[in-house]
C-alpha cells in the first residue's frame, strides 16, 4: 500500500509545483499585460514602435541592443518595453510574445494608481523625462499648444509642465521623446523647526581642536530650501547671491545654515560644523537640482537638502535628475535627510504594509549618487520618528546618520558641514576639490558602526566621525581608478601586527537609471579583499519584503544592489592583503571609482570630548558626557583633576571602553581641569586641558544716551575677562580688563550686542556668553524701575532698582500732594547695591504719587517717576475717582483681608441691582461704559465687613 502511496504522492506534487510555478508566471505576465495593447493590429514593417514583449528568459541588456532593441524600461526579467521596428522583433527567437506598448508604461507607479480618478480636465504640474527637450518642446508646442514648460533641467533631460490629464493621457505620452511621467511632487516640508546643536557625538569640536584652520574658509554650500535670514548675526557678512533664492525666508532655512556654518557669534550653540564658511540659497520649488552652470559659476560643492515630501516608493524623475546633477558636476556632494516619517507604514511599492521601514520621505530620495543621512540621539541610539530605508529596491539607505533629537535635518546639516571639512583638508593639502565619490567613501568608512554590526537599514554605515574623516584624508589611504565590463584593478595594503578593524569601502557615482527602472543599478562593480588565498566579500542585507527579514544582520556576499560596497576584517593577521574592484556588469562604462581603507593600530585611544578647546559641558549646562574613540575593550577608570594634576577626584569605576562614552553630573565651580581614563590593564590616557562652568551672569549697568555700563559675575577662579563685540562677520575683542564692569562709549560702536568670555590661569579663555543686546536688557540710564508697594498699617515702601550704583552719592524721594508742589519725604545717603529702599509711613488716603531722585559725584542728577499708589489708612474701603467719567476705570481699593474673597454691587436710587462682581484682590476695577450718568449706590462686602457709599457717573 504505501509503496502505490508513494509514487503518487510524488507524481501530485510535482503537477502541483508546476501548477504554481505556471500560476506565479501567468500571474507576473498579467501584472505586466496592463502595458501591452492586445487589441491593436500593428501594420507589418511598422518602425520606431514602443513594444511590450515577453522573453522566454533573462535577457542581458547588451545582448537587447546588439539585436536592434532599445530598452526603454525593464519591467523584470522576462517582460520589457523596447524601441524597434516590427520586423526586427519577428525575427527575434528569444522572444516569446509582443504587442504595441500602451502609452501607460510611462506613468510613475503613484500616477499609474490615480490617473483613473484625477477629472480629465483639472489643470496639473506633471514632471517628464524626455530624450531630447528641444525636440519634445517643438512636438509640444503643436500637439498640445495650451501646454505650458514650467521648468528644465538639462542634464537629465526633465521638464516639467503644466496641462490637463486628459492631454498628458492622450495626447504628451504619445510623443516619443516621452520617456516617463509623474505628478510634480507635492509642495516639499521642511523636516525639523527646533535647532538642537550639539557637535560633539560627530566629533567636529575634536576637529576645532586638532585642525583649527579646517573652518570651510575655501568652500561654498548652498542650502536647498527657502531663503535663510543673511542679517542674522551668526550668517552675517558671509552670504553670496544665487538668483534662484526664495522670496521668503524661514526660521528652518536659518536653523539649517546656522548648523552647517553658523559663526558662533550669538553662542556656542550658534556655532557651526564649519564656521567661516560661505553660504549661499537656493529655491526649494521645484524639488530639481540646480543648473550645472550655476554650481560651476558659483562654486558650490555641497547642497543640503533638509526637506521632503510625501512617501514614495520607486526610482522617477528626481531621483534621475539628482543623479545626473553629480554626473554633470563631479565635486557636487549633495545631502539629503531621509524624513520624519519613522513611525509610518508604506502604502505601496516593494515593502507596503511593513511597519518600521521603506518610509523615505520623496523619490528624489532614492537617487544613487548623494548621501541620505538618519538620526541618532547622544548615545547613538536611531530616533523613532526618523524616516528609514531600504529604498525601493532594497538598497541600503540612510547610509550614514549624524546626532539630533528633532528630526534628521539637523543631522543633514551637520554631514554637509562635516563633508566641507573634508574638501578643505583636500585644498590645504594643495589638491583640488576630491570627487563626491571620494568625499562620500572617506565619510561612510570612517563612520562609527552603531545600532546593528556593519551595516542596517535605520542608520546605514554609521555615525559620522569628522575627526577620523579627516585624519584618515590626510594619511591619503585610497584608491582611484576606473574598470570596464569584465576588466580589474587591484591594490595591496600592509596590514601590521596587532591591528585590528581593517575596513575597506568601494563608492562610485553611478550613471542615472531610467525612471521606473526595477533597480536602480547601472554599472555593477564587484569589491573582494584577499589575502592569501581567503577571500571577504562586502557586507549585504536581506532586502526580502519582510519585517523580520529587513531586521536581519548583515551577511557577507556578493552585491549587485548598491554602488556602495563595504568589507571589514574585525581581527585581520598581519601582512599583505589585496583590494581588488571588477567590472561585474558595465554597460556604461569606463567606471570611475573610489575605495578608502583604514585599519586601528594596536592599542589605539584617542580623547573627543573634551578636548583642548572645549569647555565641560560644551555649553554649560547640557548633559556631560566623556568620549573616546578606541579599539581595546574591558573596564576603566575615569578622574578628573582641578589642580593641574596634582590631586585627582574619581568620577566613575567600572566604564565599558566599548561603549566610547560615559555620562557623568555637571562639574561645580569654574575654571580649568583635567580628566584620565585608565584601564584593567593601568593603561593611563589623559585629556588636554579643558575648562569648566556654566555661563557668566551679565547685566547692564546703565544705557545713556552717550554711554552704557556692561556689568558680569565676578569669578574667582578668572584672572581677567574678554569683552567681545560683534560689529563684523566675527566676534572682535573690545578688550581684556581684570574688572567685572566696563563702560562703553556709543559712537565707537556699530552694534548694541556683546559678549563677555573669562580667562583663566595661562590665557585659557572660558565659555562665552550669549552676545546680548543692551538695549532690551530692561535698563535704561541707570534706572531699573521704581516700584511702591503699599503696606497696611505701616505705610507705601518705595523700592528704587538700579542698574548699578556705580558713581551714586544718594537718592531723594518725594511725594506729589494734592496741590501738585513736590515735597522731599527723605535721602538716603549711603547706597549699598543695586537696589535702595525708603518707606513713606506716613502717605495721604488714597492715591500717592512719587519721584525718586538720583544724585551722582559728579553733582549731576537723574529723577525716576513719578509712579502712583494707593493707601487706604482708616477707612476700609476707597473708591476712586469719584465723580468718574463715563467709559473710564472706577477702581475699587480694599484692604488685605488674609487672602478672603468679597464681593462688589452697584445699585441705582431705585434699589435695581445694575453690577455684581467677586473681588479677588486688594483692586477691583469696575468697567463704566454700561451705566447712563447719573447717581448710583455701591456696596462692598469682604471678610464679613460691608462698606457702602455714592459714586457719581458723570
Amino acid at each position: 500500500m504505501l509503496s502505490f502511496i508513494r509514487p503518487f504522492v510524488l507524481i501530485t506534487c510535482i503537477i502541483l509545483l508546476a501548477f504554481s510555478a505556471t500560476s506565479a508566471r501567468q500571474s507576473l505576465t498579467d501584472k505586466w499585460l496592463k502595458f501591452a495593447d492586445r487589441e491593436t493590429q500593428a501594420e507589418a514593417g511598422q518602425e520606431n514602435n514602443d513594444w511590450w514583449i515577453k522573453t522566454r528568459g533573462p535577457i542581458p541588456p547588451q545582448q537587447m541592443k546588439e539585436a536592434g532593441l532599445e530598452l526603454l524600461r525593464k519591467l523584470d526579467d522576462q517582460h520589457f518595453i523596447v524601441r524597434a521596428n516590427q520586423a526586427t522583433l519577428i525575427y527575434q527567437g528569444d522572444i516569446a510574445n509582443y504587442y504595441p506598448a500602451r502609452p501607460e508604461w510611462k506613468l510613475s507607479p503613484s500616477l499609474l494608481e490615480s490617473h483613473k480618478s484625477v477629472a480629465p480636465y483639472s489643470v496639473d504640474s506633471y514632471i517628464l523625462r524626455v530624450s531630447d527637450i528641444e525636440a519634445f518642446k517643438l512636438a509640444l508646442s503643436n500637439l498640445v499648444p495650451e501646454a505650458r514648460i514650467l521648468h528644465t533641467y538639462e542634464p537629465s533631460g526633465t521638464v516639467v509642465i503644466s496641462t490637463t490629464s486628459v492631454s498628458l493621457l492622450e495626447k504628451v505620452l504619445t510623443l516619443p521623446s516621452v520617456r516617463f511621467a509623474d505628478k510634480q511632487t507635492v509642495s516639499p516640508v521642511e523636516e525639523a523647526s527646533v535647532i538642537d546643536l550639539n557637535l560633539i557625538p560627530n566629533r567636529v569640536n575634536a576637529v576645532w581642536s586638532a585642525y583649527p584652520e579646517l573652518t570651510g574658509r575655501d568652500i561654498l554650500i548652498s542650502v536647498k530650501e527657502r531663503a535663510f535670514t543673511d542679517s542674522d548675526i551668526d550668517l552675517t557678512g558671509r552670504s553670496v547671491e544665487s538668483g534662484v533664492e526664495a522670496s521668503q525666508t524661514s526660521p528652518h532655512a536659518t536653523e539649517m545654515a546656522t548648523i552647517i556654518g553658523g559663526a558662533g557669534n550669538s553662542f556656542i550653540k550658534g556655532k557651526g560644523v564649519v564656521w567661516q564658511t560661505n553660504l549661499t540659497s537656493s529655491n526649494f520649488e521645484p524639488t530639481l537640482p540646480d543648473a550645472e552652470a550655476l554650481y560651476e559659476t558659483l562654486g558650490i560643492t555641497i547642497q543640503n537638502h533638509s526637506y521632503g515630501t510625501e512617501i514614495e516608493h520607486y526610482y522617477g524623475a528626481e531621483a534621475e535628475a539628482f543623479d545626473a546633477s553629480v554626473i554633470a558636476t563631479p565635486e557636487l556632494v549633495h545631502v539629503f535627510s531621509s524624513g520624519n516619517s519613522g513611525t509610518i507604514e508604506v502604502t505601496a511599492g516593494t515593502y507596503a504594509g511593513i511597519p518600521g521601514f521603506a518610509n523615505l520621505t520623496g523619490e528624489l530620495k532614492m537617487a544613487k549618487n548623494i548621501l541620505t543621512v538618519g538620526a541618532v540621539d547622544l548615545e547613538y541610539i536611531p530616533q523613532e520618528l526618523v524616516s528609514r530605508g531600504p529604498a525601493y529596491d532594497g538598497r541600503v539607505k540612510p547610509e550614514l546618520v549624524a546626532y539630533s533629537t528633532f528630526g534628521s535635518s539637523n543631522s543633514a546639516a551637520i554631514v554637509s558641514g562635516v563633508a566641507a571639512m573634508v574638501q578643505q583638508t583636500a585644498i590645504d593639502m594643495g589638491q583640488s576639490v576630491p570627487s563626491s565619490d571620494l568625499v562620500r567613501a572617506y565619510l561612510i568608512n570612517s563612520a562609527i558602526d552603531v545600532h546593528t554590526p556593519q551595516v542596517d537599514y535605520l542608520t546605514g554605515y554609521g555615525n559620522v566621525n569628522a575627526l577620523r574623516a579627516v585624519e584618515e584624508y590626510r594619511k591619503s589611504m585610497n584608491l582611484q581608478a576606473s574598470v570596464t565590463d569584465g576588466s580589474m584593478v587591484s591594490e595591496t595594503v600592509m596590514i601590521p601586527a596587532g591591528a585590528t578593524n581593517l575596513k575597506i569601502s568601494l563608492v562610485w557615482n553611478d550613471p542615472p537609471a531610467l525612471p521606473n527602472a526595477n533597480v536602480a543599478i547601472v554599472n555593477d562593480l564587484d569589491l573582494k579583499v584577499i589575502k592569501d588565498g581567503e577571500t571577504w566579500l562586502p557586507w549585504t542585507l536581506n532586502h526580502t519584503p519582510d519585517a523580520d527579514a529587513l531586521a536581519q544582520p548583515a551577511t557577507r556576499g556578493a552585491d549587485h544592489l548598491n554602488t556602495i560596497e563595504q568589507v571589514t576584517i574585525e581581527a585581520p593577521e598581519a601582512g599583505s592583503y589585496t583590494i581588488s574592484v571588477s567590472g561585474y556588469d558595465v554597460p556604461k562604462g569606463p567606471q570611475a571609482f573610489s575605495v578608502v581603507y583604514q585599519y586601528d593600530e594596536a592599542g589605539r585611544f584617542q580623547w573627543t570630548n573634551p578636548t583642548l578647546q572645549d569647555n565641560f559641558p560644551y555649553d554649560g549646562e547640557s548633559p556631560s558626557y566623556f568620549r573616546w574613540d578606541t579599539n581595546l575593550t574591558g573596564s576603566a577608570t575615569i578622574e578628573m583633576s582641578f589642580d593641574d594634576g596634582a590631586t585627582w577626584e574619581t568620577v566613575a569605576t567600572d566604564v565599558n571602553l566599548s561603549d566610547g562614552f560615559y555620562q557623568v553630573e555637571r562639574p561645580e565651580g569654574h575654571g580649568k581641569a583635567t580628566a584620565r581614563l585608565t584601564t584593567a590593564y593601568g593603561d593611563i590616557f589623559t585629556t588636554d586641558t579643558f575648562t569648566i562652568g556654566d555661563v557668566l551672569n551679565t547685566r547692564v549697568g546703565f544705557n545713556c544716551a552717550d554711554s552704557v555700563m556692561l556689568r558680569w559675575e565676578n569669578l574667582p577662579e578668572a584672572e581677567a575677562y574678554r569683552v567681545l563685540s560683534a560689529q563684523g562677520t566675527f566676534l572682535d575683542t573690545v578688550t581684556v580688563t581684570a574688572d567685572t564692569a566696563i563702560i562703553l562709549y556709543k559712537p565707537n560702536y556699530d552694534t548694541r550686542k556683546f559678549a563677555i568670555q573669562p580667562i583663566y590661569e595661562g590665557g585659557k579663555g572660558g565659555l562665552k556668553t550669549s552676545a546680548f543686546d543692551y538695549a532690551f536688557q530692561g535698563v535704561e540710564c541707570f534706572v531699573v524701575n521704581l516700584i511702591p508697594r503699599s503696606l497696611p498699617e505701616q505705610g507705601i515702601e518705595l523700592t528704587l532698582n538700579l542698574g548699578t550704583s556705580y558713581g551714586v552719592q544718594g537718592v531723594t524721594f518725594s511725594q506729589q500732594n494734592y496741590d501738585a508742589n513736590i515735597e522731599p519725604l527723605g535721602t538716603v545717603n549711603s547706597v549699598q547695591g543695586d537696589s535702595v529702599v525708603f518707606l513713606d509711613d506716613a502717605p495721604l488716603p488714597g492715591p500717592n504719587l512719587y519721584t525718586a531722585t538720583i544724585r551722582f559725584q559728579n553733582g549731576e542728577t537723574l529723577t525716576a517717576g513719578p509712579v502712583l499708589s494707593y493707601y487706604i489708612s482708616d477707612i476700609e474701603v476707597l473708591v476712586f475717582p469719584n465723580p468718574v467719567q463715563r467709559g473710564a476705570e472706577l477702581s475699587i481699593y480694599t484692604k488685605e483681608f488674609e487672602g478672603e474673597y468679597g464681593s462688589v454691587s452697584v445699585f441705582n436710587t431705585q434699589g435695581q441691582l445694575m453690577y455684581k462682581e467677586p473681588i479677588i484682590s486688594t483692586v477691583k476695577i469696575v468697567p463704566t461704559e454700561r451705566f447712563t450718568p447719573g447717581l448710583y449706590l455701591y456696596k462692598v462686602e469682604v471678610a464679613g465687613t460691608v462698606k457702602t457709599g455714592r459714586v457719581l457717573i458723570q
